[in-house]
């Protein structure tokens, strides 16, 4: 409820890899906060390099698997 009323920013690690050997898809991440009305995403790579902004969580999920690591997302409500 909070997420979806307030839309506060989330910071938070992104590591497809980890996901899957959990159990996880990195695709469940990216349809909830879509439906929360998260659309704006920045990235960042583990070393702290900034790598951009994007609305395409497609993107998000490239950019994590080409960096053969885990990404760092700032993501907000905003466009």
């Amino acid at each position: 409820e909070t997420l979806r009323n307030k839309g506060p920013l989330i910071f938070m690690e992104f590591d497809p890899y980890i996901m899957s050997n959990v159990g996880e898809e990195p695709d469940m991440y990216v349809s909830f906060f879509e439906k929360l009305g998260y659309r704006k995403v920045s990235m960042w790579n583990n070393l702290g390099g900034f790598l951009g902004e994007t609305n395409e969580w497609g993107e998000v999920v490239s950019q994590a698997v080409a960096q053969d690591g885990y990404l760092n997302l700032l993501i907000s409500k905003e466009l």
